[in-house]
C-alpha cells in the first residue's frame, strides 16, 4: 500500500478543499494499490495487503508504478524503514527475522532487491533507482552498520568523447551469506562480496571478489586477509562464546 503524507493540507484552510483533496488521494492510493502486489507476512504466516497499524509510523511504502511486488516479512525490530518504487515491474522482498533501524530502498524499473533472513542494519540505502533491469541480492544473516550505500548505477552517464560509448553501465550487486559490512561503506555496481566476509569501515567496493572467509578493505577495496570468520558477540566475550560456536 502506498502511504502519502498529508502535511501540506494544513496550509489549505478551506474545509471543502481539504475533504476533496483527501478523497482524491485516497482514491489514488486504492487505484494504485490494485496495480501492485503488496504482501505483509506476519510471524504466523498470515498474509495481508496492508501494513499493520502498529507499523504504519515505522514502515512507509511509496509505490508509484505498476506491476510491482513488495513482500515484507514481519521484522523482529523495525524503525525508519522506507521502500520507494518509482517505476514498473520491480520486486522488493525482505525475509524473516530482520532488525531494521533506518533502511531505505529505492527501486527503478524492472529491478529487484532481495534480502535474506536475519538481516540487520543501522543506516543503509539500497538503490536500483534510475536503472533498468538491475538487481541487489543480499544473503542470509548479514549485518550492515551505518552510513552504507549499495547502488547498481551511478545515476549519470560517463561516456567516451570520441565514440560516445557509455563507460559506466549499470550492473548487478551480489552480497553473500553472513557478511558484515562496517560503517561508511559504499558498494558499487557489478560487484560480489562472498560468504562469511567482512567489508572494513570506509571501504569502497568496485569489483567482484571470490574468496570466502576474507576481509576486504581500502579505496578501492582489496583482499587484505583470508581464513577468517566473524561472530556478532563482542570480542571480550569470545572466550565464553567460542565453545558453543562452529569455527
Amino acid at each position: 500500500m502506498t502511504f502519502i503524507k498529508y502535511k501540506f493540507l494544513l496550509i489549505i484552510k478551506n474545509s471543502f478543499l481539504q475533504k476533496f483533496i483527501r478523497h482524491f488521494l485516497r482514491s489514488f492510493i486504492r487505484n494504485n494499490t490494485c496495480l501492485n502486489e503488496i504482501q505483509f507476512i506476519d510471524k504466523e504466516g498470515n498474509i495481508s495487503n496492508k501494513i499493520p497499524s502498529k507499523y504504519r509510523k515505522k514502515i512507509q511504502l511509496i509505490v508509484l508504478g505498476k506491476n510491482n511486488i513488495v513482500e515484507i516479512h514481519e521484522p523482529k525490530f523495525v524503525n525508519k524503514f522506507v521502500v520507494k518504487v518509482e517505476g514498473d515491474n520491480n520486486v522488493f522482498k525482505l525475509d524473516k527475522n530482520a532488525s531494521i533501524n533506518t533502511l531505505k530502498a529505492s527501486l527503478g524499473k524492472d529491478t529487484r532487491i532481495i534480502i535474506g533472513k536475519s538481516f540487520s542494519c543501522q543506516g543503509t540505502h539500497l538503490l536500483t533507482r534510475k536503472t533498468i533491469g538491475t538487481n541487489i541480492t543480499i544473503g542470509e544473516d548479514c549485518m550492515f552498520s551505518y552510513e552504507i550505500i549499495v547502488r547498481t548505477g551511478d545515476s549519470h552517464t560517463i561516456y567516451d568523447i570520441n565514440t560516445k560509448e557509455c563507460l559506466n553501465p549499470s550492473a548487478d550487486i551480489k552480497i553473500g551469506n553472513h557478511v558484515w559490512v562496517a560503517p561508511r561503506v559504499i558498494i558499487f555496481k557489478d560487484t560480489v562480496v562472498p560468504d562469511n566476509s567482512i567489508v572494513a569501515a570506509g571501504a569502497i567496493v568496485t569489483r567482484k571478489f571470490d574468496t570466502q572467509n576474507s576481509i576486504y578493505a581500502g579505496v578501492p577495496a582489496k583482499l587484505v586477509r583470508t581464513g577468517i570468520n566473524w561472530n556478532v558477540h563482542p570480542s571480550h566475550r569470545w572466550e565464553d562464546v567460542k565453545k558453543f560456536t562452529d569455527v
